[in-house]
């Protein structure tokens, strides 16, 4: 598989000691690719070279995933995730509606925000022309961003109280 420069990829990897498994899919679960290889340093390190900023790799907890994630953190720019495979399971198996506990949960083993499990990629992200502003804000020193966050949330509450004044 070759380096792709935009496509969000999931690689899920099953270390085992001789062989491992792969499986490759993009943000809407469709397959991409899927692999059994030689649980050896230098197909792992295949692997990880084909990595990129957009990428998210998960290895499923065994004895040796922490090194081999440490190498992949080191090798590439991808998110390098460690599951466990009893709490994964045990999420994946409710039958029910997830409760704000079990998404702060789940949020915190797959190291992500809240956010980013309930809402689309861009539902909570600011429009493209408040992009630039907002990375330029965030480069500025705290006090300069204290009175652009105070500025925001006079605007949002003049906007909101008329908007509730013409309800």
């Amino acid at each position: 598989m070759s380096k792709s420069k935009s496509i969000q990829r999931f690689f899920a990897i099953d270390l085992a000691k001789r062989e491992s498994q792969l499986c490759v899919t993009d943000a809407d679960g469709d397959v991409l690719e899927e692999r059994r290889f030689s649980t050896t340093p230098a197909k792992l390190e295949e692997i990880a070279a084909q990595l990129t900023k957009h990428d998210t790799v998960c290895f499923e907890m065994t004895t040796n995933s922490f090194a081999i994630a440490r190498l992949f953190k080191e090798l590439s720019p991808a998110k390098v995730l460690v599951s466990n495979p009893m709490k994964t399971k045990l999420i994946a198996s409710a039958r029910s509606q997830p409760t704000l506990d079990v998404i702060k949960n789940l949020a915190k083993v797959l190291q992500v925000s809240s956010d980013e499990l309930i809402f689309g990629e861009d539902e909570r992200s600011p429009s493209d022309d408040f992009k630039l502003q907002f990375e330029a804000v965030s480069r500025f020193p705290d006090d300069e961003k204290n009175i652009v966050k105070a500025l925001l949330e006079g605007m949002i509450l003049k906007h909101e109280a008329k908007r509730w004044a013409n309800a």
